[in-house]
């Protein structure tokens, strides 16, 4: 069979927009094998192509039904074919189908399909399954886990030390000393500030005026004795060769011993320091750091501590200082905190410059409130 494709533009407009004539009801049947192939007797030439377009729409549809790929593949488009009524310019019936209703039949259907498959996601998007409790409690204690910042003072452990001494008659003398701490803790960082001033006066003339801060910073390593550590430290003291000296230091740290009861911390590092004004040289000197930080747990009350620090310098052999510090700490009200201290501080340098000693010693009895 064959359809001559430039007809059948003017052959469906000509379907739409004229009356239908009526299906002949003589000879053999539309639907059958032996279509039309002779002009049916009693017609025009235009009554007869047009009733054989009908006829030949009609067959081949019915004969590519079964066939077509899409049919089979798609659904819904083979939905659309089945019934009484298949697509087509023409209905099987004889009704004429408007340009409207032939151009919309497809869209519908094609709009349904998709109302269906969102009506389906919606469902499956309302239909939402709760994460374990597990999940969240684990989320939450995340966020409680979580550092406060570095610069909430609610996060940061403080303490004040005071100490005086005094004396009147033949001689008169005032020592005082005075210290504030703080100290944050997490399971990363742990840092620490110190502010030591010390004044002290006898007969009228000022015996001693020093100001010393010092910031230190550790980054801990989780399940490790490892860490890294740096510091810098400022000390202002009116009676040494030169007026201030200032001094950065780092490097790694190894936990020793960290049990309940004692805690030592092995420090290892290069650093520099300068001394200014007065009559220093203002010169920059490279230095190693060698110490150690110690702690033992004496009772619930009592506790005993020590730091001690060596500087070598790097830039020629022979010079050195050093910084030792042990102490007696003694809780005498647990109500508020506060703590008796007694304390010794050597401060050594092998060249403190002319008229200087090489030891600076300090001894002191404070007390301390923690906050």
């Amino acid at each position: 069979m064959i359809i001559r494709l430039s007809s059948f533009p003017l052959l469906m407009c000509s379907s739409i927009d004229r009356p239908r004539t009526p299906a002949p009801t003589s000879g053999r049947s539309p639907t059958g094998h032996g279509v039309y192939r002779r002009r049916l007797p009693g017609r025009g030439a235009w009554a007869s192509f047009v009733a054989r377009y009908r006829t030949l729409t009609g067959r081949a549809k019915a004969r590519r039904r079964p066939h077509s790929p899409d049919s089979a593949s798609r659904p819904d488009l083979a939905s659309r074919t089945r019934g009484a009524r298949p697509l087509g310019p023409i209905t099987p019936e004889g009704e004429p189908m408007s340009l409207l209703e032939h151009v919309s039949r497809p869209l519908t259907g094609a709009l349904a399909g998709i109302t269906m498959i969102g009506m389906v996601g919606a469902a499956q998007a309302q239909d939402v399954v709760e994460p374990p409790a597990g999940n969240n409690a684990n989320a939450v204690d995340a966020e409680a886990e979580a550092p406060p910042p570095f610069l909430d003072l609610t996060s940061w452990d403080g303490s004040v030390e005071f100490g005086l001494t005094g004396s009147s008659g033949n001689n008169e003398r005032i020592s005082l000393r005075a210290a504030l701490g703080l100290v944050r803790t997490t399971e990363e960082i742990e840092s620490a500030l110190r502010i030591v001033y010390r004044y002290a006066k006898e007969d009228g003339n000022e015996t001693d005026n020093r100001l010393l801060t010092t910031i230190r910073n550790d980054w801990l390593m989780p399940d490790t004795p490892w860490r890294a550590w740096a510091r810098a430290e400022l000390d202002i003291d009116e009676f040494q060769q030169w007026d201030a000296r200032w001094s950065i230091a780092g490097g790694p740290g190894y936990e020793a011993i960290d049990t309940d009861r004692t805690f030592l911390l092995l420090r290892a590092g290069l650093g520099l320091t300068q001394t200014v004004g007065g009559g220093s040289e203002n010169k920059i000197t490279p230095e190693g750091v060698l110490g150690f930080d110690f702690t033992q747990k004496l009772s619930e009350r009592q506790n005993i501590f020590a730091n001690f620090d060596f500087f070598p310098a790097l830039d020629e052999i022979g010079p050195y200082r050093f910084v030792a510090i042990a102490g007696w700490e003694i809780l005498v009200d647990p109500d508020l905190n506060m703590t008796l201290k007694v304390g010794i501080e050597d401060r050594y340098d092998s060249r403190p410059g002319d008229g200087f000693k090489r030891n600076d010693f300090d001894y002191y009895v404070t007390l301390v409130w923690s906050f």
